[in-house]
């Protein structure tokens, strides 16, 4: 498979809160063809590309409701034990960030702390444009991954919205 095919396949496995397999096997020499090398380089090297932007580095976070048990900044400080909830009891909630300057994109990743179970039943991405929110993207479940794709966007704004959730 090309590098752009296992990087679809990647997109709608790991990118829905699933695992990928490669199943490649090893040739009868022993070892892995060079076709399939170059493949998985290639795919490697998409990844880095695609995921180099950390926008989670810029932006001041809105969270509406807010819970002072849970920082707002745990969503983005890098800490896979740290989390931000909307407080017991809330099934609806939206996350903004805002980057500081626009930024061009087309992929998001989203992860869910699911440690407790998984709560997230439906969601909606918007970003801003103009002054008014334009919906790029939707789903229902996020886990422990979930990749989303979108047309190209600049914004300086982003808004997660939980349209549905199970509570506490």
């Amino acid at each position: 498979k090309s590098p752009w095919k296992l990087f679809d396949i990647y997109i709608s496995s790991v990118g829905r809160n699933s695992l990928l397999l490669l199943n490649v096997p090893p040739d009868r020499r022993g070892l892995i063809h060079e076709n399939d090398v170059k493949a998985l380089e290639g795919f490697r090297g998409i990844l880095d590309s695609v995921f180099s932007a950390d926008y989670e580095e810029y932006p001041t976070v809105i969270v509406k409701p807010y819970n002072n048990s849970y920082s707002p900044l745990n969503l983005v400080d890098h800490d896979p034990t740290t989390f931000w909830a909307p407080g017991r009891g809330s099934d609806t909630c939206s996350v903004i960030l805002e980057f500081g300057e626009m930024k061009t994109f087309d992929i998001l990743m989203l992860r869910e702390n699911f440690r407790n179970g998984q709560r997230v039943e439906a969601f909606t991405l918007e970003a801003e444009s103009g002054g008014q929110w334009i919906e790029i993207a939707k789903g229902t479940t996020i886990g422990f991954k979930r990749i989303l794709r979108c047309p190209e966007t600049t914004a300086g704004k982003v808004r997660l919205t939980i349209t549905a959730a199970r509570s506490n």
